[in-house]
């Protein structure tokens, strides 16, 4: 995704975005996910004026691959215990 497209899309701040989480989420684990990322899955963000945003698709997007990553993660890991019994 480019910086051009990004800005097309709902920004959010970390904060804004941390309030859009179903559960309790502080904009200190928005940034880690757009620095470190979760499982090789990093949230899309940029900076404007010094601060980071996201946004609201960046961070669909970022869930849809996490949640990608862990369906794929469980199924391995259901093929090895079925492999054992």
């Amino acid at each position: 995704m480019t910086l051009e497209q990004l800005c097309k899309e709902v920004r959010l701040s970390l904060a804004e975005a941390a309030e859009l989480m179903p559960h309790t989420t502080t904009s200190q684990t928005i940034n880690n996910w757009t620095k470190k990322g979760v499982r090789g899955v990093v949230l899309e963000s940029f900076a404007v004026g010094g601060r980071i945003y996201t946004t609201k698709e960046a961070l669909q997007r970022f869930l849809n691959r996490l949640n990608a990553v862990i369906a794929k993660a469980d199924t391995a890991k259901i093929n090895v215990a079925v492999k054992c019994k």
